[in-house]
């Protein structure tokens, strides 16, 4: 099983990567698109302006970066956070509520019949066959 989940996050990290160039690979492409002056773009039969593509060359790999290290944090440590305050915690809650229900009946119960166990131990002990002395 181990072996199964470590070959679908190494094909899935894989996979990450392969979009991440693809990506990248159509933008810098559409971007010197954008520059040649017999390029149009028509959505609707309008046309729609490139110029200000060319100028924008992204935030740089540092803010990339921090970017990715955000979402990594958000996606493995708040989600997980969120799912087990909204669904664990009240669980917990409700388990603890019904074991200390359970826990009062049971004392109340241990209460109730705390004399009867007293006679009852009373009565064993004189009912009962004495042991032999070992000499």
């Amino acid at each position: 099983m181990r072996l199964i989940f470590r070959r679908l996050l190494l094909l899935g990290l894989l996979m990450l990567a392969l979009t991440v160039m693809a990506g990248g690979s159509l933008w810098h492409h559409f971007g010197d698109f954008a520059a040649d002056p017999g390029f149009t773009l028509s959505i609707n039969g309008e046309d729609v302006d490139l110029s200000g593509l060319q100028d924008f060359e992204g935030p740089g790999l540092g803010s990339l970066l921090l970017a990715g290290l955000v979402v990594a944090v958000i996606a493995c440590v708040v989600v997980p956070l969120v799912l087990l305050l909204s669904v664990g915690l009240p669980l917990l809650i409700l388990l603890l509520v019904l074991g200390g229900l359970a826990l009062g009946a049971v004392s109340l119960g241990a209460l109730v019949f705390s004399p009867i166990w007293l006679i009852v131990l009373v009565l064993w002990l004189l009912l009962r066959s004495p042991r032999a002395s070992r000499r």
